[in-house]
């Protein structure tokens, strides 16, 4: 939903949007925590000359914290470094390497959205709508639609995503499309 520009430099026509985002799941204190890390894929690599050290190839555990360092001669670097002077370092990879402040709020937002019970219903809906594909799906579509329109309880935002989930859903084949491609 972030994207500005996709990349189209792997094989087998493979196409990544640039921005793209890691997530980390695991258990806090009984509760599942799921942690997002937004990434644009165009920033892989740090250039402030004010650093003693840069980063090249930066990945998912540089934007998490956890400062990979690739060269011996880095870490002869970082052992003469005080700690304020290895935070401070950490602190300019991250704010080099980190999608626009504005990107990653428009994430949250949509990661916000995503996650609200009335848009999960209706996801559940589509996903539904879009796996079996009934023969009435054209009513079951515009039953859906509606359904979103009049729902009260959702916010502008929430039915703008909604809208497009449908849309993009029944744009891509049924699995039953996939199964008659197969046979023929």
């Amino acid at each position: 939903m972030l994207a500005e520009g996709e990349d189209h430099t792997y094989g087998n026509e493979i196409v990544i949007s640039n921005h793209t985002q890691n997530i980390l799941v695991t258990i806090h204190d009984d509760s599942l925590l799921a942690i997002f890390v937004p990434r644009l894929r165009l920033k892989i690599g740090t250039s402030d000359t004010r650093n003693a050290i840069q980063k090249d190839n930066a990945g998912v555990l540089e934007m998490m914290g956890y400062l990979v360092i690739d060269e011996p001669a880095d870490f002869d670097t970082l052992s003469r470094m005080r700690p304020d002077e290895r935070r401070k370092l950490g602190d300019s990879w991250l704010s080099e390497l980190a999608p626009d402040e504005a990107k990653i709020q428009e994430f949250e937002d949509n990661v916000k959205i995503c996650l609200t019970a009335a848009v999960d219903s209706y996801e559940q809906r589509v996903d539904e709508l879009s796996a079996n594909r009934p023969a009435d799906w054209h009513s079951k579509s515009r039953d859906l639609v509606t359904a979103i329109q009049r729902d009260g309880q959702l916010k502008p935002r929430q039915r703008e995503h909604l809208y497009r989930e449908l849309v993009w859903a029944l744009l891509e084949p049924a699995d039953s499309d996939n199964e008659q491609e197969t046979v023929e």
